[in-house]
C-alpha cells in the first residue's frame, strides 16, 4: 500500500468538505481486506497479489515543490502505478486524508457518497498507471492531504502490504 508519498495542496479556488460523519478514520496501515471498496477478497491465488506503486502523484500539472505535490485547480487527478505478478489487470482504491502538522493523516475526506468514501479507478493492465479525478470541491484550497492506495486485480485478490 502505497502511503504517504505524495501529498496535494490545493491552491485554486474550491469548497469545504464536511468531515465524514462515521466514527474516526479506518487505520491507513490496515490491510485493505479490512474495508472492501473494490470487490471481494479471494484467498485462491493468494501469491500473485496486486502491488500499488511507489509513485504517487497528484496533479493534472504533476508539479512537485520540495517533495510535495502541488495543484493549482478545480479538479484534481491522483495517480499511481499498479503492478501484479501473473499480470493480472488491477485497479487501485484511492483514500485520501487531511494531515496534522506533522504531515501523518488525520481525518479521512469523503471523496464519494459511499460507505467508505473512496474512488476505485478503472482496470488498467500490469505496469501501468491508474488515475481517479477528483471531483471539484471535495479537497478544499490551502490544506495539504495525503493520500494511499490499495490494489485489487481481477482474479480477486486485495494488496496486503
Amino acid at each position: 500500500m502505497a502511503m504517504g508519498v505524495a501529498a496535494a495542496v490545493l491552491l485554486g479556488s474550491g469548497t469545504a468538505i464536511a468531515a465524514p460523519e462515521q466514527g474516526s478514520p479506518p487505520d491507513p496501515e490496515a490491510a485493505p481486506s479490512s474495508r472492501p471498496a473494490a470487490g471481494p477478497e479471494s484467498r485462491v491465488m493468494a501469491g500473485n497479489r496486486p502491488v500499488s506503486g511507489k509513485n504517487p502523484q497528484a496533479g493534472p500539472a504533476w508539479t512537485q515543490v520540495s517533495g510535495v505535490w502541488q495543484v493549482n485547480t478545480t479538479e484534481t487527478v491522483l495517480r499511481n502505478t499498479v503492478t501484479d505478478k501473473d499480470n493480472d489487470t488491477a485497479n487501485l482504491t484511492f483514500e485520501v486524508y487531511t494531515t496534522d502538522a506533522f504531515g501523518k493523516p488525520k481525518t479521512q475526506v469523503k471523496l464519494d457518497d459511499s460507505q467508505y468514501g473512496v474512488l476505485v479507478s478503472k482496470f488498467v493492465p500490469s505496469g501501468s498507471t491508474a488515475e481517479v479525478k477528483v471531483a471539484h470541491g471535495k479537497l478544499k484550497p490551502g490544506v495539504t492531504y495525503t493520500f494511499h492506495t490499495s490494489a485489487y486485480d481481477d482474479s480477486g485478490l486485495y494488496e496486503t502490504e
